[in-house]
């Protein structure tokens, strides 16, 4: 096999998901894992404020760690901000050892709010450097004492649109944590199973109301990618660990039940309490994808076909560096499918204008093409090559071209095309779609 099967391109510009942020893990510098030299950066700025923080608790006077918080990190979901509602259980314990009349189990604060009574700002303003998991003894007066555990930070996010100038007008995803989740948990991911318990609201109560009423319903389990639930929920459970719980919101499109079934609408609002109780993994399978993802594409849903052909490509490339070195023809299926799922991805980027991330797309397919090989070996590759890859080489050359061209550089656009049209015609006479790619090339030019 002439092809190296170490050089496929980066094709999209996500970063590989590092270590929960929640943990000393996501700040270590480890440089095996880290992407960038600034994703290095990054995580030594994170680790050096952890032991800032760490130690400005440790020479704290005012109260002192009873059980070490569960996280290290200091992000929102760990350490409350300014504002931040903190769910919290406390007593205000009397110095002398009598009964205490003020305590609470699993209440809602309002970290560093204003308040007349000492003890509770004295509660709001420790909540302030407290991390979750961590329980603290704090003074409030000459009577009495703070005994605080902080079991979880109800931070909001909003998780899509990812961006929002890209696709105006296709609804949002929001969730509030209400429940923290299982130290060590993965995250779910597409091709997975998630257990869930779940509860859509059909009436106006508070988030708390409908938090409590998911205790007891059943679980369920969700194929995730396949369209059990409608996108937005499935987009939140994505985004979740097991053991945690959430209030989730979702509109638009995010919130049409059939979105994996029938060209989308806009849905109705929909307001949904969700524990993910377990994860079991799972993979998907990268045709299935690429033709769910030409379906999504002929009804005109741009932003989930790319989704879906994103996915196929990836479990494509996946699936090429665990194969057996000698399986050539698996290896030829599945480059195929990984070059075409690219392409499509392009197309897509095309068609919402995002030409620039077009040709960093069309980069990534040609690479996987074979058409980066040195050019010692070059002719001997190219001739290797069946039609169709010719083929495939010669749209993906033509694509960039006009793309260069769209975007003012006119020689680079002249190289793709020059190349396109003599890719066509070494194929011309064995495959009939050769001759209308030339007629393309002629119209670009």
């Amino acid at each position: 096999m002439s092809y190296r099967r170490d050089k496929w391109r980066q094709y999209a510009g996500d970063e590989p998901e590092p270590g929960s942020s929640e943990d000393e893990a996501y700040a270590a510098v480890d440089a095996k894992v880290a992407y960038t030299r600034q994703s290095v950066q990054e995580r030594a700025e994170k680790w050096d404020a952890i032991e800032a923080f760490e130690a400005y608790k440790a020479a704290k006077s005012s109260s002192k760690t009873l059980h070490p918080p569960k996280h290290r990190g200091l992000c929102a979901s760990v350490r409350p901000q300014q504002g931040a509602e903190a769910l919290v259980s406390f007593v205000c314990k009397p110095r002398d050892g009598g009964k205490s009349e003020i305590g609470g189990t699993r209440v809602s604060v309002v970290a560093g709010e204003e308040h007349d009574e000492k003890w509770k700002q004295v509660l709001s303003r420790e909540v302030l450097d407290m991390r979750r998991g961590e329980r603290i003894e704090a003074d409030i007066d000459d009577e009495l004492k703070l005994d605080c555990c902080l079991h979880a930070v109800r931070v909001s996010r909003q998780l899509a649109p990812v961006d929002a100038e890209i696709y105006k007008g296709h609804g949002t995803v929001s969730t509030k944590r209400m429940e923290a989740p299982k130290p060590g948990g993965k995250r779910p991911r597409f091709g997975g199973t998630a257990t869930v318990r779940l509860v859509i609201a059909d009436d106006d109560r508070d988030d708390d109301a409908l938090f409590k009423a998911s205790e007891g319903v059943d679980p369920q389990n969700i194929k995730l990618g396949q369209g059990d639930v409608c996108e937005g929920l499935e987009v939140a459970v994505l985004a979740m660990r097991p053991g945690e719980g959430c209030i989730v919101t979702c509109d638009g499109a995010y919130g049409d039940p059939c979105y994996a079934v029938r060209k989308v609408g806009l849905g109705p609002s929909i307001r949904a309490a969700v524990r993910l109780d377990a994860v079991t993994e799972g993979d998907e399978d990268a045709s299935y994808l690429k033709e769910r993802g030409a379906m999504l594409l002929g009804e005109g849903e741009c932003r989930r076909a790319e989704a879906c052909f994103t996915r196929a490509a990836r479990r494509a490339e996946a699936q090429l560096k665990a194969l057996d070195e000698d399986d050539d023809e698996a290896f030829a299926k599945l480059k195929d499918v990984l070059a075409r799922c690219l392409l499509n991805v392009a197309l897509c980027c095309k068609k919402r204008n995002g030409r620039r991330d077009e040709i960093a797309v069309l980069d990534g397919a040609l690479g996987v093409l074979g058409d980066d090989v040195d050019e010692a070996v070059a002719s001997e590759v190219e001739a290797a090559m069946s039609s169709a890859t010719l083929l495939l080489r010669a749209k993906a050359r033509l694509r960039r071209g006009a793309a260069r061209g769209f975007l003012g550089d006119a020689d680079a656009a002249a190289q793709d095309l020059t190349a396109a049209d003599a890719l066509a015609a070494r194929i011309v006479d064995e495959v009939p779609a050769a001759a209308a790619l030339r007629r393309d090339v002629v119209r670009e030019r």
